[in-house]
């Protein structure tokens, strides 16, 4: 490469005024690679290049009064850069260069003497001597586009050297002083360039876990700058620096692929790419392309407790993570927020799950994953689901009362719940097991739908489960208000009932169609009233107090949520009635907040359709002997016969 200066003369008006250049830094190589490896790789690299004498020449001219001399002159040193790069994951190649900033180096120009004559008047003989300079980039960094950059976002900065002018004659005369020197570090001439310079990488090697690059940069120069005031004495450089050299990189160790169109043991080596096995806090395993669906789906065994930060499937034949001789897979990703990502496919984690980190669960849309052995997480851990597919969690979730299970896009599906604040962001479907058996209710402590009242953006839908929701003394009224209108808003959607967002019941929705629509959901504040304590200490399996809104799956009508219509629901409704006290515990049923016919059409049709208590758990309220039960209703309808005539139905 080759450097020409070219020195000109200025016009008198036009001194520049004494600039300091800015303080050289030598910078090592510093590498920021994406959390989450991809097709790409965005690092910053330093630079040392060098500027060869053998290749760069520039040329120079001084001028003085009216005659200006032009030489050329070599170029040696090296300069400092900082250069965003991208580079492909597989096969390390050069991507692109993204931005480039210059911050030192060091170039000297070879010692030049100018001869300006002026015929009998005489002659000067201006001597540049020990002339050297720095590179910068004021406002870095510079953007690089294509291998281009704009040449005018850099300066070569002419910091040092003096020019020593010695006249004869009349000329020699006109110098201030005979002969008289110029510094250049107290007034340094600063390029300023135009044009576009480049910045390429001409070729790389790879050997081990060590990248070579060859780089070349090439940057336009142009100084204009008057040096001398009286009598005008200005310089002009113009030409192209060209710098190359070589960098490395130190090459990321390979991700922890799964690279076995099968089975296997987690901890068998010769199935992971490069027998790199993943199993420490931070550390990445891959389940992408290699299965065929000769093979699928694919049981790979922990065999004891492994641990990673990110986990990622993607592969439309199925990978099912398992227990093998025993352990749970851990996610911890060093504090950093763990990651599973399903890309593609629908895959199973059979083995027990637990959260040592705030962990994201992203499954794309149309993929599905299947966690079988439940979620469980170290305290004040957080877990996100995102992306619009689907997570199924057979074996439930459960994190501490500090801990919150949010859900911002897509389907997530669980046996049971028991969490610290729930959250369903717009469009988002939360869906417990249709058939929980004998599981305890599920338990939030904040219960948080997107939406407003009567327009509520999510779904929980409880299916025939039980639920609780733990408030607190000043939230307790304003909670079970909303959590009544987010039921409302399901029961009596105008698409039907049991359709509209809030809290639904599939379930009960069914039941309408496929029977006799004897259910719904009941929802009441488990307090009894006149400081009488809760009406459960222990429901559906669930520690509980005078703070907790209890929900379940029951007949209509059975407002005190033991699983049966009797004389005691019977009695609360009646109570309701002549109260006109709000909510289901004393009788509207049917979420219109009133308590009138309609209300006991409800409960009545229930009572005679009733086949058996729904699901008595440990702690409910017994059952009434069924003989009880008839006299007790038969002496509530006839107290009730003679209102009816007059409700306004």
């Amino acid at each position: 490469m080759s450097l020409r200066l070219r020195l000109r003369s200025f016009c008198p008006s036009r001194r520049r005024t004494a600039r300091t250049p800015r303080a050289r830094t030598r910078f090592v190589l510093a590498i920021a690679i994406s959390a989450i490896p991809s097709a790409a790789l965005a690092e910053k690299i330093s630079v040392d290049l060098d500027i060869p004498p053998s290749t760069n020449t520039l040329t120079m001219t001084i001028a003085a009064m009216d005659r200006d001399d032009t030489q050329t002159a070599t170029v040696s040193g090296n300069l400092l850069a900082n250069l965003d790069m991208t580079f492909d994951n597989a096969t390390q190649a050069l991507t692109s260069i993204d931005t480039l900033e210059l911050t030192g180096g060091r170039f000297v120009v070879s010692n030049l003497t100018f001869l300006l004559s002026y015929g009998f008047l005489g002659h000067i003989d201006i001597t540049a001597k020990d002339v050297s300079g720095t590179f910068r980039t004021p406002n870095p960094p510079s953007l690089v586009t294509a291998g281009s950059f704009n040449a005018a976002d850099h300066q070569a900065i002419f910091d040092k050297g003096i020019l020593r002018a010695e006249g004869t004659g009349v000329v020699g005369g006109l110098l201030p002083v005979n002969p008289y020197v110029v510094d250049i570090s107290q007034d340094p001439l600063i390029a300023t360039n135009t044009g576009a310079g480049t910045v390429n990488v001409t070729a790389y090697t790879v050997a081990g876990n060590t990248a070579t690059y060859d780089l070349s940069l090439r940057i336009p120069v142009n100084v204009d700058q008057l040096v001398n005031p009286e009598p005008a004495v200005s310089v002009n450089i113009v030409g192209t620096l060209i710098a190359s050299g070589q960098f490395s990189r130190t090459l990321p160790p390979p991700i922890p692929t799964w690279n076995y169109d099968g089975a296997g043991s987690w901890t068998d080596s010769a199935k992971w790419l490069e027998s790199y096995v993943p199993n420490a806090p931070g550390a990445l395993a891959y389940f992408t392309s290699k299965l065929t669906v000769l093979h699928a789906p694919a049981t790979i065994t922990l065999d004891g407790d492994k641990t990673v930060g990110q986990l990622f499937f993607r592969n439309a034949n199925q990978y099912i993570i398992a227990q093998g001789t025993g352990g749970y897979l851990i996610l911890d990703n060093n504090a950093q927020g763990a990651f599973i990502n399903v890309a593609s496919g629908k895959h199973t984690i059979s083995a027990p799950l637990l959260l040592a980190d705030n962990t994201s669960i992203t499954v794309n849309y149309a993929s599905r994953l299947n966690v079988i052995g439940g979620i469980s997480a170290e305290p004040a851990k957080n877990l996100t689901k995102t992306d619009r597919g689907v997570l199924n969690v057979s074996g439930g979730i459960s994190l501490d009362a500090l801990s919150s299970l949010t859900v911002q896009q897509g389907i997530l599906y669980a046996d049971r719940l028991s969490v610290g604040p729930l959250r369903l962001a717009a469009n988002t479907l939360v869906s417990l097991d249709p058939n929980p058996g004998s599981l305890p209710a599920s338990i939030v402590h904040v219960l948080d739908i997107a939406g407003s009242t009567d327009a509520w953006e999510a779904t929980l839908d409880l299916n025939d489960s039980a639920f609780v929701v733990q408030s607190t003394p000043p939230n307790l009224s304003a909670d079970y208000a909303r959590i009544f209108n987010q039921i409302k808003s399901a029961r009596n959607a105008a698409s039907g009932p049991w359709t509209g967002p809030g809290i639904t019941s599939t379930t009960a929705r069914d039941d309408l169609i496929h029977s006799n629509g004897y259910t719904g959901l009941a929802a009441i504040i488990n307090d009894k009233g006149n400081d009488q304590g809760p009406i459960y200490a222990l429901f559906k399996g669930v520690n509980a107090d005078i703070n907790s809104i209890l929900i379940r799956y029951t007949y209509n009508g059975d407002a005190n949520l033991d699983g049966v219509v009797n004389a005691d629901d019977y009695f609360l409704i009646d109570s309701g009635f002549l109260t006109q006290k709000p909510g289901y515990h004393n009788g509207d049923f049917n979420y219109d907040s009133v308590i009138n016919a309609d209300d006991y059409f409800l409960i009545d049709s229930a009572f005679l359709g009733q086949s058996g208590p729904l699901s008595a758990h440990r702690g409910m309220v017994a059952v009434p002997e069924p003989a009880s039960l008839l006299v007790a209703i038969g002496l509530a309808s006839l107290l009730r016969c003679g209102r009816r005539r007059s409700w306004d139905r």
